[in-house]
């Protein structure tokens, strides 16, 4: 019988190999937005906006949202709307118990997409008064040219044992609150950071451009060098998909898993719950990816209004810290925001 993935992973964190790759449903937790609040937050700064057309993607009907507010001179608006929206919050809530114990599990290295700095403040919040003036965890922005060296530091860095080291500098793929107009969001962001497609025509014939950007490089030579765990993450971004496959194409790995994704299961009954998990996993299998499921479970917290209840997903990661030998305190789960992790 083959081993559950959860327990692969523990062995892999136990021996610092792994990769932790952040989206948007971890930082749910400290409020921060999803993708649909996002857009829909954004499409409410447009005067008469269009709905979104059945069937087009989030980040295309983001960029027709940017370009009408552009075309009406409203371009500062634009992007002073993104850096409020993921600024750290001045109640002070930027982090929970969740995220300082998801950042100390052993990763040799911590990424996102998200565009917070909840990461980083949750590794520092792990500091001791010995640890404190060591160093602190440091944001490194792959959208600006000035973090070049500092990520390729951190990049062969990940080779490094980490004993006693109790901070990571975190990666953020695309783009930072505070360089709002760096950020990767709209489809024209992604194709000005990852290119227009695999292969173009130039002179005689077609030139395979699927590693020509500085974005597919880092993120193919992550999934190739380690194990990448990916929280918070629906995986249906089709870029990321894109370079999964290419990793999968390159190394002819078949149905072979070599990264882990904690997934959520919101079936209601035996049945349906087999049904989702072979869904889920042959999407998944293409994408050299293995799941690691948990339930969800719907919670009405007032009349008619019914959320979803991620709490499962934090009790798996404190059972992994404490099977690893780390103490965490419990979770208060009176704080979660209880939308956490919705597919984006």
């Amino acid at each position: 019988m083959p081993e559950p993935p959860i327990q692969r992973l523990k062995k892999l964190l136990s021996e610092q190999k792994p990769v932790l790759m952040v989206g948007a449903g971890s930082s749910q937790q400290v409020q921060y937005p999803s993708w649909d609040e996002l857009i829909d937050k954004l499409k409410a700064l447009v005067d008469s906006p269009p709905d979104r057309p059945p069937g087009m993607e989030i980040i295309q009907y983001a960029d027709e949202l940017k370009t009408l507010l552009l075309a009406a001179g409203r371009e500062d608006d634009y992007y002073n709307f993104l850096a409020q929206e993921f600024q750290p919050k001045t109640n002070g809530n930027n982090f929970n118990d969740f995220h300082k114990t998801l950042v100390r599990l052993g990763y040799c290295g911590i990424t996102t997409t998200n565009y917070d700095p909840v990461l980083e403040q949750a590794s520092n919040s792990n500091l001791t008064a010995e640890t404190v003036g060591s160093h602190q965890s440091v944001s490194l922005d792959l959208c600006t040219q000035d973090s070049r060296l500092r990520i390729l530091d951190f990049l062969r860095g990940l080779t490094d044992k980490r004993e006693g080291i109790p901070y990571h500098d975190v990666l953020h793929l695309h783009g930072l609150y505070d360089r709002p107009r760096d950020i990767v969001l709209t489809l024209s962001d992604y194709k000005k950071k990852y290119g227009e497609g695999r292969v173009v025509m130039e002179g005689s014939g077609p030139t395979d451009k699927t590693l020509d950007s500085l974005h597919r490089k880092v993120l193919w030579s992550l999934l190739v060098m380690h194990p990448v765990v990916f929280v918070g993450f629906s995986l249906n971004d089709g870029y990321f998909k894109h370079i999964l496959g290419i990793f999968r194409s390159d190394f002819r790995l078949g149905s072979k898993p070599c990264h882990f994704a904690f997934l959520p299961l919101r079936a209601e009954t035996p049945e349906e719950r087999a049904r989702d998990e072979k869904e889920i996993s042959d999407y998944l299998k293409p994408l050299s990816v293995e799941p690691i499921f948990y339930e969800v479970q719907k919670r009405e917290v007032a009349p008619g209004q019914v959320v979803e209840d991620h709490t499962k997903l934090q009790s798996l990661i404190f059972e992994l810290a404490n099977s690893l030998g780390i103490t965490v305190g419990s979770p208060d789960l009176g704080t979660l925001n209880n939308d956490m992790l919705r597919r984006e």
